[in-house]
């Protein structure tokens, strides 16, 4: 006669013998290893938009006029890793009861082809402005790299009557508002 065949109903019944005699250290070990299966995916996941997604700033920046309510140039910053491209701006008065008595657009609200890394460029909605009620809101418009993913970035500025004149102080978004007046940079030829 020949060899036996090997047995492996025997086999599976000692491996799950063994596999309930496992201590809880060696059950802790595989759900650690299981958990870091998904969670590092994920981990890497945001890593890596946080190291490549751009990120761009507005902030406010210096009144040449401080009798003029929203004379007030803002600061464009990009503060991520990253270029971003056809950068173009909007203005726009928001409030629940906005009165324009006098206002003059500025020229200085010119749209950025290539903004690179780490780049600040100062930019001014109004040169003369008689405004009451309003809010103003800010957005920059930019491309990402290599997707040209369009995003947007807004920031909403109140004056504050200061001893120098009128400043732009920061704002969160505000409620029950409307559109009163925007003005748009010229969007860059592609």
């Amino acid at each position: 006669m020949g060899k036996r065949p090997y047995n492996t109903h025997q086999k599976k019944k000692n491996a799950t013998s063994q596999k309930g005699k496992e201590g809880w250290w060696t059950k802790f070990r595989r759900g650690w290893r299981g958990f870091w299966d998904y969670a590092g995916i994920i981990v890497t996941i945001f890593t890596l938009w946080q190291i490549f997604a751009p990120s761009v700033s507005i902030t406010s920046g210096a009144n040449l006029d401080g009798s003029q309510i929203f004379a007030t140039q803002f600061l464009v910053s990009n503060t991520g890793n990253f270029p971003v491209y056809d950068v173009w701006f909007s203005c726009v008065l928001v409030g629940s009861s906005v009165g324009v008595n006098a206002l003059s657009s500025s020229n200085d609200l010119l749209a950025i082809k290539n903004f690179p890394k780490k780049a600040i460029a100062s930019r001014g909605c109004f040169s003369r402005s008689d405004v009451d009620g309003a809010m103003l809101k800010v957005e920059a418009h930019y491309s990402w790299p290599l997707i040209g993913y369009e995003d947007i970035e807004i920031a909403y500025f109140s004056a504050k009557k200061s001893t120098t004149g009128y400043i732009l102080t920061p704002e969160p978004k505000p409620e029950n508002t409307f559109e009163a007046l925007r003005i748009d940079s010229q969007h860059v030829a592609r």
